[in-house]
């Protein structure tokens, strides 16, 4: 991920102080440009104003990684409905912001874009992780069966 010539990340959950280090590394192993752009995938204007100020930054944009994810910590029957509409803000309409940004730089030159997730990661929670959001997001359906 660190040898590109031109890199930006985002994240809305880790510190200034983890991105700093993760440039910190990337210099070391590779040359070039890098930048880290905090925001929230949820909120669609900001993952739009973070999308033109990453391709303003690099010129232009050939890929999107998009790998963001939360889970609601506990069981289907259990989760309240704020927490189960912030994991299907996050992780379903995330998902298509971040992927509506994506197409209006890639619709004339092409690129790629990969979404991945995982937060199955808790014992005992892959029951909440797969429903909560298997009904919006294909890529889950298929690690949830």
């Amino acid at each position: 991920m660190c040898a590109g010539r031109r890199l930006s990340s985002d994240d809305v959950s880790r510190s200034d102080d983890w991105a700093v280090r993760v440039i910190e590394e990337c210099k070391k192993v590779g040359s070039g440009s890098f930048k880290h752009i905090q925001l929230d995938v949820s909120d669609r204007d900001a993952v739009f104003k973070a999308f033109e100020e990453a391709v303003d930054f690099m010129g232009g944009l050939d890929a999107t990684v998009s790998s963001h994810a939360i889970d609601a910590h506990t069981s289907s029957e259990a989760v309240e409905e704020e927490e189960l509409l912030k994991v299907m803000s996050v992780n379903t309409l995330g998902t298509i912001y971040v992927d509506q940004a994506t197409f209006q730089y890639m619709e004339e030159t092409g690129g790629s874009i990969v979404n991945y997730a995982s937060v199955v990661r808790y014992p005992g929670q892959h029951d909440a992780a797969c429903r909560i959001d298997r009904a919006g997001d294909d890529r889950k359906k298929r690690d949830c069966e």
